[in-house]
């Protein structure tokens, strides 16, 4: 039996952005994200079973409250004919996916070891615009993944233009399959780059180097365009969390401020506690100093990957029992995700780290912390999985009216977007960094070129092949075939039948007619023209 209260997704219930948060539906319900990231398959050559993905699929709809998952390894040249039942069970049982938009290897590889422009191939956004077509019309994929820690470090950092670039190429291509598609459901594609909660210098605490990343992915590179309408989701990888202790204001020692807490200061333009110890008597006083980048926040937020390293839970709490240490509470998923929760203002929901813990032991949920999932069998229930659930019934399948939040938390007016020029200035000055200009990447996106979507037209929702479609194109492409070869055959005909006349006129008339040796281009003209249809 499936967990109560659990609704199908259909076409109606696609999520969209608005200002800086996620909307379900009809624009008005405020949608919070409840995940998990979904276990990682075993290494290739081992055939996926997509019979274990719905069993995994099942398990967690049936035991917990949860609305989404998140997927790190999907071949979107594959999506109708692998994952097609995968995905279609997801939104029987009411779960979105967030799906990635490159890969490891091949097409989708954004090579953030090369520097700019040629982290940015032309392959990729070909990978990702096929992402979009084969994704676009299943109402339950929640948002595209267009990068995960890609600017983790000052050397990674480089590859941020191409990151930029990528960005802006796929909402080019959203937007402008949602102008030509006037019968779907949806109307953009949400696009999120997921950073670590880690700054690539140790001269920027880690929540200030984060909203520096954010300023310069949401920043407006032309103020005579749309940049700043990105459909972009920004998504923190989170570590913090640490102690049964810690709350919302500060860790368990009760005077540092807690990270999430930091985060939420930095991204609300708030001045920042900075903790001061004095180095000769030890003794510390606590002062608040201003945000490097108070700059608003104008896009969605979401911890993309949240849960401390189960190694580091409790590990120094002496008021935890032994035998419980290293099993997390997740007490901090109603700060993120419920409309009462500290973090509402500005966060809109989580993805708790993980089923299987990406394949590594102190970061996995379920089973007995050694055994990789092996692609077919679902996990039994632990401690720390009974934790989660009871954390997340807490906030349950309640949806949020926007006139239902304190006035303290609808900020729906349109901030002003930070000029790019801006943005790069600032990390050039905190991260010692300077970026290739964006005036000088590629565009891979071109309007008239774009090949729009003609295949997923003649699939359905689902991906579903309609035969009457496939037949009624092949008859179309055949009448075109023959008439335009009709109309070819019949003006080299005609042309044919003057050159006599022609061939007797004087070469030396000043009429303006064209010579024998024009109309013989011409006619080579013609031919070609019908060998390229």
């Amino acid at each position: 039996m499936i967990h109560g209260g659990r609704n199908p997704i259909g076409p109606e219930d696609v999520v969209t952005i608005k200002g800086r948060y996620l909307y379900q539906g009809d624009g008005e319900t405020r949608f919070f994200v409840k995940g998990i990231a979904f276990p990682i398959p075993p290494p290739f050559p081992q055939k996926i079973d997509i019979d274990g993905w719905i069993a995994v699929l099942e398990q967690l709809a049936n035991d917990t409250d949860i609305n989404a998952i998140r997927v790190y390894e999907m071949d979107c040249y594959h999506v109708n004919d692998t994952y097609d039942r995968f995905l279609q069970r997801a939104a029987d049982l009411g779960i979105y996916v967030i799906v990635p938009l490159t890969s490891s290897e091949g097409d989708g590889n954004l090579k953030r070891d090369m520097k700019p422009p040629s982290c940015y191939p032309r392959e990729l956004f070909h990978y990702g615009k096929t992402c979009i077509d084969n994704y676009w019309d299943r109402p339950n994929v929640l948002m595209g993944v267009i990068g995960n820690e890609v600017m983790n470090s000052v050397t990674t950092y480089q590859s941020a233009p191409c990151v930029k670039s990528y960005l802006h190429d796929l909402a080019k291509y959203s937007r402008f399959v949602a102008s030509s598609q006037l019968s779907s459901s949806r109307k953009s594609f949400p696009l999120m780059y997921a950073t670590q909660h880690d700054s690539p210098t140790s001269e920027l605490f880690p929540d200030e180097a984060i909203k520096l990343t954010l300023d310069y992915l949401s920043c407006s590179h032309n103020k005579k365009s749309c940049d700043d309408n990105l459909d972009l989701v920004f998504g923190i990888n989170i570590e913090s969390w640490c102690s049964s202790s810690e709350t919302f204001e500060v860790e368990d020692d009760g005077v540092t401020e807690s990270s999430y807490h930091s985060l939420w200061r930095t991204f609300s333009s708030k001045n920042k506690t900075v903790k001061v110890v004095d180095s000769v008597t030890g003794k510390f006083s606590f002062e608040e100093v201003p945000p490097v980048s108070p700059s608003p926040v104008t896009v969605p937020v979401v911890f993309s990957e949240m849960g401390c390293s189960k190694r580091d839970f409790n590990n120094d709490n002496p008021l935890v029992l032994e035998d419980l240490k290293h099993i997390r509470d997740w007490k901090q998923i109603p700060l993120v995700s419920s409309e009462d929760g500290h973090m509402a203002d500005l966060w809109s929901g989580f993805v708790a780290y993980a089923y299987d813990g990406g394949g590594v032991d102190v970061f996995r949920m379920m089973g007995d912390n050694t055994t990789k999932w092996n692609g077919k069998d679902t996990f039994h229930p632990s401690m720390e999985y009974n934790n989660f659930r009871h954390e997340l019934s807490k906030v349950g399948n309640r949806t949020v009216m926007e006139n239902s939040l304190p006035s303290s938390k609808t900020v729906e007016t349109k901030e002003p977007t930070l000029p790019c020029e801006q943005a790069v200035a600032k990390i050039q000055k905190y991260f010692g960094l300077k970026l290739y200009s964006l005036s000088r990447m590629p565009s891979h996106f071109h309007e008239g070129s774009s090949g729009l979507r003609t295949s997923i037209d003649m699939t359905s929702a689902y991906g579903g092949s309609h035969p009457l479609f496939s037949i009624l194109l092949l008859v179309l492409l055949l009448v075109g075939i023959f008439l335009v070869g009709k109309n070819s055959v019949g003006r080299a005909m005609t042309r044919f039948s003057g050159f006599d006349e022609k061939i007797g006129q004087s070469k030396d008339s000043n009429d303006g007619e064209k010579s024998v040796e024009d109309e013989t281009i011409s006619l080579q003209s013609t031919d070609m023209n019908y060998g390229t249809l």
